[in-house]
């Protein structure tokens, strides 16, 4: 009798649990545009997920993407001119690429109204076209769907580029690629 009270103990205990676990469980999937400014000229389309855990109000995750990035390379040199102190840019040109953010994700959510304020911090690395650190933050709103949500967030994310962008050849461009835009997360 003692071993079967103490067997139904032990799978009430992982039940409650395991149902607090999915409870605290959240995923996200984003889909957002940017484009480059400052130096940089250019846009960046994306997708993204991440997954993690709730503590109170803020989400604590880690999550993937994959980018669509296009660069135009205004310092790209083609017929390269040079008359005493006098150096001028000729040409432009198009870079086209694919990056994977792999990054670790905190988010501040307000869940107890229809409409309310959130905020996204994202750091990691980019692997890709532009191979380096990266770093996102932004704020929007989140609108309750009921079981799901849906939150709409203005951002700016920084991507550093340690080597040249497509080439060791001195004449590409490299450095901070700094984009601002929008995105949309369905949260599950």
């Amino acid at each position: 009798m003692k071993r079967i009270l103490l067997i139904t103990m032990i799978a009430c205990i992982t039940a409650m649990s395991s149902i607090a676990q999915a409870k605290s469980y959240r995923g996200f999937v984003e889909g957002g545009y940017g484009a480059f400014v400052g130096s940089k000229t250019g846009s960046v389309l994306s997708l993204s997920t991440s997954q993690g855990k709730m503590f109170g109000p803020v989400f604590v995750g880690g999550g993937i993407g994959i980018e669509q990035v296009w660069v135009k390379n205004e310092s790209y040199i083609e017929g390269y001119i040079s008359e005493s102190d006098w150096d001028g840019w000729i040409g432009r040109k198009t870079f086209k690429g694919i990056n994977v953010p792999v990054f670790a994700n905190i988010k501040g959510i307000w869940e107890d109204k229809k409409i309310s304020p959130t905020f996204d911090v994202k750091a990691g690395f980019n692997l890709g076209m532009v191979w380096g650190l990266m770093g996102e933050a932004g704020a929007g709103c989140r609108f309750d769907l009921g079981k799901t949500a849906l939150a709409a967030t203005a951002f700016i994310k920084g991507a550093y580029e340690e080597e040249s962008l497509v080439s060791d050849d001195p004449k590409y461009v490299e450095g901070w690629f700094t984009s601002i835009g929008l995105k949309v997360a369905l949260e599950f």
